[in-house]
């Protein structure tokens, strides 16, 4: 799964960075309704 930062995530990204996650982890990421 594909996604674009809304903030900076330790260990993945920074603002406006797209990367690949699994989904699980995806519905972890701060910003995310899930």
């Amino acid at each position: 799964m594909q996604v674009i930062l809304l903030d900076k995530v330790a260990n993945l990204g920074s603002l406006g960075d797209q990367v690949n996650v699994k989904a699980g982890y995806a519905r972890k990421l701060p910003g995310t309704a899930g």
